[in-house]
């Protein structure tokens, strides 16, 4: 029949279950973390640059006058003037985003957060320092382009498409 399991034996027994149920528990924590990685939020990760023709729109609201000289100054500017953009996306969600227009260089930083996306397109939210987070959705063409909607920077609205394309890659 039934014989009663001798101490030492059953003290092994327990040990090894507790081992096995610690094996357990950690490889179900573990296991949830491996597809932690994202890749439509890791694609965004390195350094991007857009050059872009400014328009009369642009030239208002980068340099809003009620001058008459002003704005006719500010239409013959236009026509040579190109801001060039360069964003920079970190792995620890930091960003920090760039404009130069007309030899002028202004320069921000804050934080940016993956709403979500797929292969084909990435929705962030990016929120620089003293200004409200604004959400931007981006187009990809490829892995080293995207084409952003319209763009809230330094307080200025581009409503227009801005295509950008990678530079660096940052691991």
């Amino acid at each position: 029949m039934y014989e009663p399991i001798p101490a030492e034996t059953e003290k092994l027994m327990s040990a090894t279950n507790r081992v096995r149920a610690m094996v357990l528990l950690l490889g179900c924590c573990c296991v949830p973390l491996t597809g932690c990685s994202n890749p439509a939020r890791d694609r965004m990760i390195g350094r991007w640059e857009a050059s872009t023709e400014l328009t009369e729109e642009d030239t208002a609201a980068l340099m809003p006058t009620d001058n008459p000289i002003a704005a006719a100054l500010g239409k013959v500017l236009l026509q040579k003037a190109r801001a060039e953009t360069q964003w920079e996306f970190a792995a620890d969600d930091s960003v920090t985003a760039a404009v130069t227009w007309l030899g002028n260089a202004k320069t921000q930083t804050g934080s940016w957060r993956f709403l979500g996306g797929d292969s084909a397109s990435t929705r962030l939210e990016i929120a620089f320092e003293n200004h409200e987070p604004f959400e931007v959705n981006l187009a990809f063409s490829g892995r080293d382009n995207f084409e952003a909607a319209s763009i809230v920077m330094h307080d200025v609205q581009l409503n227009r498409p801005i295509k950008f394309k990678r530079v660096i890659t940052t691991p």
